[in-house]
């Protein structure tokens, strides 16, 4: 079996676990306006180291102060929120000025990729309105920005990784694939990719490169999704079991849910739990599934009302009911999860937890020396390295001594003197043993 953790740098019967830790990166946050303004350099530099005399007439046509700024200018705590706005404008329409020249241009691929990195920043954080002549009119900060945005132009690869609520963080996601010893894969991510999504590459590497896939694969709540054992199965063609508590689904207080409704066994045909049935299947737009209709009429006098749609008055539009295409696979997912061997198997996975701070304290794996997903993958793959040598040299030393594993030191009273019957210093009786 193996095992997985997952976090930031912020065959053989084996149990596989598998854990993230989090790689800080080796570089700062910037503001949108400090962003735009280091792509662009990136960029001008890029582009005078390919074509100098290019870059000669281009520099005459750049509106310098606005793209860059000048030494006198307030620093961006200081301005008024219109202030502000009016230097994220004037920054914007020079960067747009920019990249129309550089587009008349044969560029190289490098340039291409700073033009590119722009655009998807201009996407991520901001809606821009022209006129008809393709001028900036007006800008805004979207409300809900791109979820693998670049967030600083020293490393445009990293992105932030979300816990949940405040918690964020500027980092890669490492996977760690390990059995109790050593760790048998390594795989880096930007941060926005969620834990779950590396499984399958993750799988996938490790059996090209051990020519077998594991028996197991332990993993937390995070891949207890239908859609990540349908992948497991498929990438390991069924060798290996996805061993994860399974992700509760959605409820709303006294509702029904998909599973308090029957799927026949084709897949045509789903019954509600007051036993009246729909064949009105469509393919659904916003996930990977079908959504079954029930009409307004079927659920006239029904009474299940109340807990289907939640109203007690006479329908007057039909109900939609997803139906994902790996609930077979949650469900198996979940019947294994309800057996002693998966217990047995979750008592072995908090043992990763060692590894991990192995890498972490004694391997450097916490904070990404280099700038660049390739690069952090190198000192990633370098830190398990290093730790399995260590490891491996323990373990030889052990067998050699014949000596078993140090185990952690607790404390404990002291037991009491053999021959002794009285605590003189405190003067009182203490039975011996």
């Amino acid at each position: 079996m193996l095992i997985i953790h997952s976090g930031y740098l912020h065959k053989h019967s084996i149990l596989s676990r598998m854990e993230f830790l989090h790689t800080t990166v080796n570089a700062a946050l910037e503001s949108i306006i400090k962003r735009l303004r280091h792509l662009s350099q990136e960029l001008l530099v890029a582009y005078q180291a390919v074509d100098p005399d290019g870059y000669r007439l281009l520099w005459c046509q750049l509106d310098k102060t606005a793209l860059f700024g000048d030494e006198l200018e307030k620093t961006e705590c200081y301005l008024s929120t219109q202030e502000w706005r009016q230097r994220l404008f004037e920054t914007v329409t020079a960067v747009l000025n920019c990249q129309h020249l550089l587009r008349q241009k044969t560029v190289s691929p490098p340039v291409h990729c700073w033009l590119d990195r722009l655009d998807k920043l201009f996407a991520d954080e901001l809606r821009l309105e022209r006129d008809e002549n393709g001028q900036l009119v007006t800008l805004s900060l979207l409300s809900k920005r791109g979820t693998y945005r670049i967030c600083s132009a020293t490393d445009p690869e990293a992105t932030i990784r979300n816990h949940g609520g405040n918690k964020k963080d500027f980092a890669y996601n490492v996977s760690v694939l390990a059995t109790i010893h050593f760790i048998r894969e390594i795989q880096v991510d930007t941060g926005s990719r969620p834990d779950g999504d590396a499984l399958p590459d993750l799988l996938a590497t490790y059996g090209d490169h051990q020519a077998h896939f594991p028996d197991k694969l332990i993993y937390d709540q995070a891949a207890g999704k239908g859609k990540y054992a349908h992948q497991v199965d498929q990438v390991s063609d069924g060798q290996t079991q996805l061993v994860a508590k399974p992700s509760p689904p959605k409820r709303k207080l006294g509702r029904f849910n998909h599973l308090d409704f029957v799927l026949s066994e084709d897949g045509f045909l789903l019954t509600c739990p007051n036993g009246r049935s729909s064949r009105r299947k469509y393919r659904a737009g916003h996930g990977d599934g079908y959504n079954f209709r029930f009409i307004a009429a079927q659920c006239v006098g029904c009474p299940l009302l109340k807990q289907c749609r939640g109203s007690t008055q006479t329908p007057t539009s039909h109900k939609l009911v997803f139906i994902s295409d790996y609930r077979e696979d949650w469900l198996a997912l979940k019947t294994y999860s309800e057996t002693d061997a998966f217990k047995d198997d979750m008592k072995l996975r908090p043992q990763v937890e060692r590894i991990i701070a192995g890498l972490v304290l004694h391997n450097d794996a916490r904070r990404a020396r280099f700038r660049g997903k390739q690069k952090v993958a190198f000192q990633a793959h370098m830190c398990a390295t290093a730790y399995n040598l260590k490891r491996w040299v323990s373990l030889l030393r052990q067998k050699r001594l014949g000596k078993p594993p140090k185990k952690r030191k607790r404390f404990c009273a002291p037991p009491p003197i053999s021959g002794s019957s009285t605590d003189t210093k405190g003067g009182v009786g203490l039975m011996t043993t």
